[in-house]
C-alpha cells in the first residue's frame, strides 16, 4: 500500500514580508541567540516562544564540555515556558541561528520537534513555527506535524 504525506509551509524572502507579529518574534529569537553558551560548536541558536497572553519566553542553546550534554534553544524556551508560565498555551515559536558572525539556517533537531509536538498536543492547538533560513529568508509552518509527520505516538 502506497501512502503520501504532504508538507505545508510558506517561505519568505525577507523578514519584512512576514506579518508584523511574526517578524517581531523572529527578531526576538535573533536577540535570544546572544545568550548562547556554545564554545564547542560555535553555533549560536536563539528561540522566542509567544504564549496565548502574548508573553514571550526566550531560550538559547547551552553546551557542556561533556558534549552532547547540552540543550537546544527551542527546548530551553519551551521548558522555561512550561515551568514558569503555567496554564498558558504556546501560540508560536521562532528559531534563529548564527555561525561565525553570520545568520545561518536553524532547522530544529528531532528532539526539539518532538518536544514541540508534545507541547502542541498539551495545548490542544497548532503551534506556528518560524525558522530562519539565513540572513533574510525564513520559513513559516502552521502545526509542528508539518515538520515531523512521523512522530512518536502517531502510529
Amino acid at each position: 500500500m502506497k501512502k503520501q504525506k504532504i508538507i505545508h509551509y510558506q517561505e519568505f524572502d525577507s523578514l519584512n514580508a512576514l506579518p508584523p507579529d511574526d517578524k517581531e518574534l523572529m527578531l526576538m529569537a535573533r536577540q535570544a541567540a546572544t545568550g548562547s553558551y556554545s564554545p564547542f560548536s560555535r553555533f549560536k541558536v536563539g528561540s522566542a516562544v509567544r504564549l496565548d497572553d502574548n508573553t514571550v519566553v526566550f531560550g538559547s542553546n547551552q553546551e557542556n564540555v561533556s558534549y552532547p550534554n547540552g540543550l537546544c534553544a527551542e527546548r530551553v524556551a519551551l521548558f522555561a515556558a512550561g515551568s514558569d508560565v503555567k496554564g498558558r498555551r504556546v501560540k508560536a515559536i521562532a528559531v534563529s541561528a548564527e555561525k561565525d558572525g553570520h545568520l545561518a539556517a536553524a532547522m530544529p533537531c528531532g528532539a526539539c520537534l518532538q518536544t514541540m509536538l508534545e507541547t502542541e498536543k498539551r495545548s490542544n492547538q497548532p503551534i506556528t513555527v518560524l525558522i530562519a533560513l539565513g540572513e533574510e529568508r525564513c520559513m513559516k509552518v502552521e502545526g509542528v506535524k508539518n515538520l515531523m509527520p512521523f512522530a512518536f505516538n502517531e502510529f
